[in-house]
């Protein structure tokens, strides 16, 4: 598999599908974990969620292979931005402030500040006035420690330093409570300990890959997640199946079973194809039916005649689809 490319599908509503994102063939999903209101309802609010990206072979968070925090996080070794909202900018910092590549529209600034021990650090302001402060925490990675809204009511990010490097252990508001808490020993997400809302979700994960999330409320059954090898090449293995709590089955099939790419690059970029999902079989239980998905390219290079030797490489391609119920 190619990996030496970047691209701007992140941007789109598209790559927010439960399912295929028809835009990169992917099979994905995000989930809601909790939502974190800090300050007696004053705010900051803040989802936590967390979402899966086959193109990831790193577990960034202690979570999972593939397995994304919607955080805003500032990779300096790549000059990449992560918004917590998805989407993804590349970023020149040899500008002052720093110059956010291919954003048409201007809905955050992006500027260097000097953190509390004189370290260089971030802050990303949003459109709606809530701003979030990114600091040094691991070489080149750069995770929010703060985040608050324009009233100055805040949400405060702790990170600990772990045998699997610098990880989130802890959310607490201004008044020094702690909304969630995260023991990476145990795979549990704590949210609201000691409250009476309190609940724990367990994490399980198999050979570095998340396979089940237990709910502490709903002892009966948990969400399942499988994997296999659809040629990512390095060992790499893709979600395929995802299994919800309720008995919803989502399975899809990569590359027609076979595990040579479908979506090209050109010629001139010597890059490797990449994966795509050709069917997807949503099958609800219950007694009702399979709802059957297939994917079919359709010149999959018509915009790429052309190959930017640049680092910011874009992929792009024209999908045909059809759903059916069997």
């Amino acid at each position: 598999m190619s990996s030496n490319y970047y691209s701007q599908t992140p941007n789109f509503v598209s790559a927010f599908s439960e399912d295929v994102d028809p835009r990169t063939r992917l099979f994905s999903f995000q989930h809601s974990l909790g939502q974190l209101i800090g300050n007696n309802a004053m705010g900051p609010e803040f989802n936590f969620s967390i979402s899966y990206s086959a193109t990831t072979n790193v577990d960034y968070f202690d979570l999972g292979i593939g397995i994304q925090l919607a955080l805003t996080i500032y990779d300096a070794s790549s000059a990449q931005l992560s918004l917590a909202s998805g989407e993804s900018y590349k970023v020149n910092t040899s500008t002052n402030p720093p110059f956010v590549e291919q954003n048409k529209m201007r809905t955050f600034d992006f500027i260097q500040t000097t953190v509390a021990d004189g370290s260089t650090g971030y802050r990303v302001t949003e459109h709606d006035g809530s701003i979030t402060d990114l600091s040094e925490y691991d070489e080149g990675q750069f995770v929010p420690i703060r985040m608050y809204t324009s009233l100055g009511y805040s949400l405060n990010f702790d990170w600990v330093s772990t045998s699997r490097g610098w990880v989130l252990g802890s959310i607490r508001d201004d008044s020094n409570v702690t909304l969630l808490t995260l023991d990476h020993d145990y795979g549990t997400l704590t949210f609201y300990p000691g409250s009476t809302e309190e609940y724990t979700l367990t994490l399980t994960k198999e050979n570095g890959y998340l396979t089940n999330i237990s709910h502490s409320g709903l002892p009966e059954g948990d969400w399942q997640y499988n994997y296999a090898d659809i040629g990512m090449g390095n060992g790499l293995l893709t979600l395929v199946e995802t299994r919800s709590i309720t008995g919803l089955l989502k399975t899809v099939t990569y590359n027609n079973g076979l595990q040579d790419g479908l979506m090209l690059f050109p010629t001139a970029s010597g890059q490797g194809a990449l994966p795509a999902v050709t069917e997807l079989v949503i099958s609800p239980g219950f007694g009702q039916p399979d709802m059957v998905t297939t994917y079919t390219p359709v010149r999959l290079r018509a915009f790429l005649t052309t190959w930017d030797t640049t680092p910011h490489r874009v992929v792009a391609g024209i999908l045909r689809l059809t759903t059916l119920l069997l």
